[in-house]
């Protein structure tokens, strides 16, 4: 029974080392065991094995280095210059300061002649009521209450030519300041597109090879010929801001005033046609 014993210890120590080495061998790409220490089980001698794994290779770093170089190079040379960035946030300045001045002065020329016209509302109502009590005869009140009617369509139709020609005149300014702002910011989209499509550019020649001087040099040349005149002019047309109304402002307040003059001229004749009807009604003369 001794014997048989030592025989069964004896084979599983024989085949343990042998499954373990099977499994190692299933579970790793190579093994290596010309230094692998080795242990003696009874007469057999069992050699353990040292697996290694093997990996692929990674970037090397110097193209990692290379491509944040190039990366960092295209941002520095075409990063906008603040120079034209001033003149583009200038520009739009003094463009938004000045479209609000007009609303303030068109706000404050509405509130005068509200004003205004609330003061004479109030005269010419007196004067009617002072007509009227002047009036005896039919003919008289006649006469008192169709000039009253025909003065106050008169004075609403002069009150529409005004506000006409008030909202137009204003109206027309602010399209040319809104004309330019729009102009302005149309060549700064065109600007930073242009700025994002030489970064491109700048990044690939570092890629190809390309040194910084000749970067730089195709940059300046591309400006030269793509931006540099729409800078200058938009940074011309917003030193001056009352400039950009000069070409319009005499021609839009003599439109006003046109205007302004044809609904008066209408009023003064139906008032005066008015008045002599009435005049005769009181038996006066047609004029003083």
């Amino acid at each position: 029974m001794h014997r048989y014993t030592k025989l069964i210890a004896f084979g599983i120590a024989l085949i343990l080392p042998m499954v373990l080495l099977a499994q190692n061998s299933a579970d790793t790409i190579t093994t290596d065991t010309s230094n692998s220490p080795s242990r003696t089980v009874g007469d057999t001698t069992v050699t353990q094995t040292t697996t290694t794994t093997s990996s692929s290779p990674t970037p090397t770093t110097a193209t990692t280095e290379r491509t944040q170089a190039c990366t960092t190079l295209a941002q520095r040379v075409t990063t906008p210059k603040a120079s034209d960035e001033t003149t583009f946030t200038q520009c739009s300045l003094v463009l938004g300061t000045l479209g609000q001045s007009i609303t303030a002065e068109e706000a404050a020329e509405t509130q005068a002649i509200t004003q205004s016209r609330a003061t004479w509302d109030k005269v010419r109502t007196e004067q009617f009521m002072q007509l009227r009590a002047h009036a005896t005869t039919e003919r008289q009140k006649a006469a008192v209450e169709k000039f009253i009617t025909v003065m106050n369509s008169a004075v609403r139709i002069r009150k529409e030519g005004v506000n006409s020609a008030t909202a137009t005149f204003h109206g027309r300014r602010k399209s040319a300041v809104g004309e330019r702002s729009s102009a302005v910011s149309s060549v700064y989209q065109h600007y930073r597109a242009w700025t994002e499509e030489m970064s491109t550019k700048a990044r690939t020649a570092c890629l190809s090879g390309g040194t910084e001087e000749s970067i730089v040099a195709a940059i300046a040349k591309s400006r030269e010929e793509r931006v540099r005149s729409q800078v200058e002019t938009t940074a011309t047309s917003c030193q001056n801001p009352e400039a950009v109304l000069n070409e319009r402002s005499t021609a839009i307040a003599a439109e006003r005033a046109a205007s302004i003059e044809r609904s008066l001229a209408q009023f003064r004749a139906e008032a005066e046609a008015a008045r002599a009807e009435l005049r005769a009604a009181f038996g006066l003369p047609a004029t003083e």
